[in-house]
């Protein structure tokens, strides 16, 4: 709980990472008691905020009074020493000011009370030394009138402090106005965030009371299952037992067998009779892995050497067969493709010829035919789909493969195979033939 408080006070202060907002807001969705504790710290700060807003003179016409009693303002070394210090910047806004506040609102009061009073005194002072002043001076020489004394109200009002003239300004109204107006707006502002985070808190309740109604239907259709899964096991115990009236009584049964033997006085010819290879039955769907070579030939001329690596111009492949005629896989290999193409270099046209080896794979179709008349022979067709790192891939073969008794078999027949490539937005192809020939295992 103590975690949770922590994080409480940090939302409020605006302090609280937004990765931790989540989890916090989770458990005030589900703990009753930390809801309690966030409500109260809420009350306690909406109601430091509206002390603050009450106690607090506007900063305007607390500079103004000051300035025009011939005092600095006592928060302005207080504020500029919280500047080089984020401490005391904290301390301040918690509980510094509203305690500075209150200490500077009952200063000015008993400051301007006794101003007031010593003003008075002056005055009275004043009118009674002019009234002697006057009632000498009347007959040589009377009290001026001139308009040029009258102050408009855009002028500051003037007052006679200890025999000389405090302006205060003409506009400390507005600016007190202003300063109430921006209090205003960010005790509106902070209304508008309580009022969100309490959509947000009743939005999780919500979401809350959801689960716990799917958690309540998810168990009551447990404990139904469990009922019919108790009501058949009782039914299965009380199940009847056959009588022996209806089990059908075993007899053994003795058999014999008579074999007679006779030796025929005629002599006995012998028929020649060929010899047939019996066919090995295979139970589909099966695979096969096979091995095969593809020492293909270009139909382009290059003067480019080919790359040349035991591991070129062969193919791996593995077979699903889901009958005795058709088999899908995949296939990989690795072989040479000569490229002639043109480019467009600086406004000439540049030929280039190459011959780079590329691994290729892709998704191959092949079908058997059935074997001819009693031969272990078989012809096939196969084709693949696939690509390079240049581009599209096409491959076809035809042949005939050699099944002699076992799981081997033998494959030989022609392929064409033809890799596109583009450059600068033009296809080239690179069409190849020759002859494949390989070998494959059945499992």
């Amino acid at each position: 709980m103590t975690d949770y408080t922590e994080k409480i006070h940090q939302m409020l202060d605006g302090e609280l990472d937004a990765i931790q907002e989540p989890g916090l807001f989770g458990e005030l969705s589900t703990n009753g008691d930390l809801r309690t504790e966030f409500r109260q710290q809420l009350a306690i700060r909406t109601a430091i905020q509206n002390d603050r807003m009450a106690l607090v003179p506007p900063a305007a016409l607390t500079n103004s009074v000051f300035s025009s009693l011939g005092f600095a303002a006592p928060l302005a070394g207080a504020v500029a020493g919280a500047a080089g210090g984020g401490l005391l910047l904290q301390w301040l806004s918690r509980i510094g000011i509203p305690i500075l506040s209150a200490i500077t609102a009952a200063g000015i009061t008993f400051g301007v009370a006794n101003n007031a009073d010593s003003l008075s005194r002056d005055i009275n002072a004043k009118n009674s030394v002019a009234g002697r002043n006057t009632s000498t001076q009347a007959t040589t020489k009377p009290l001026a009138q001139n308009s040029s004394t009258t102050s408009s109200s855009a002028d500051p009002v003037k007052i006679v402090y200890r025999d000389r003239f405090v302006k205060v300004p003409a506009d400390a109204d507005q600016r007190v106005a202003n300063s109430n107006a921006d209090l205003k707006n960010s005790n509106t502002e902070l209304r508008g965030s309580i009022a969100e985070l309490r959509n947000s808190i009743a939005g999780l309740t919500s979401e809350n009371e959801r689960l716990s109604r799917d958690n309540a239907t998810l168990q009551a259709q447990n404990e139904q299952m469990m009922a019919e899964l108790a009501q058949l096991r009782s039914n299965s115990k009380s199940a009847p037992i056959a009588s022996n009236a209806d089990i059908t009584p075993i007899t053994s049964v003795r058999l014999f067998n008579t074999l007679e033997m006779h030796n025929a006085p005629a002599a006995r010819m012998l028929v020649p009779t060929a010899l047939n290879a019996e066919r090995q039955f295979t139970v589909y769907p099966a695979y096969t892995a096979q091995l095969r070579g593809f020492p293909l030939t270009s139909t382009l001329n290059t003067n480019v050497a080919e790359e040349s690596a035991w591991y070129y111009n062969i193919g791996i492949s593995l077979l699903y067969h889901t009958t005795a005629n058709h088999a899908f896989g995949m296939e990989f290999g690795n072989e040479n493709f000569p490229m002639i193409f043109d480019a467009n270099r600086d406004g000439q046209i540049i030929r280039y010829e190459q011959s780079p080896a590329s691994a290729w794979a892709g998704v191959t179709y092949r079908y058997t035919a059935d074997r001819i008349g009693q031969t272990a022979f078989a012809p096939f067709v196969q084709g693949l789909i696939g690509g390079t790192k240049f581009g599209p891939l096409g491959r076809v073969a035809a042949g005939i493969q050699y099944s002699p008794v076992g799981p081997l078999t033998f494959i030989l027949g022609v392929e064409g195979s033809a890799m596109a490539y583009n450059f600068q937005q033009q296809w080239y192809t690179s069409p190849k033939y020759g002859l494949t020939y390989g070998m494959a295992v059945k499992f």
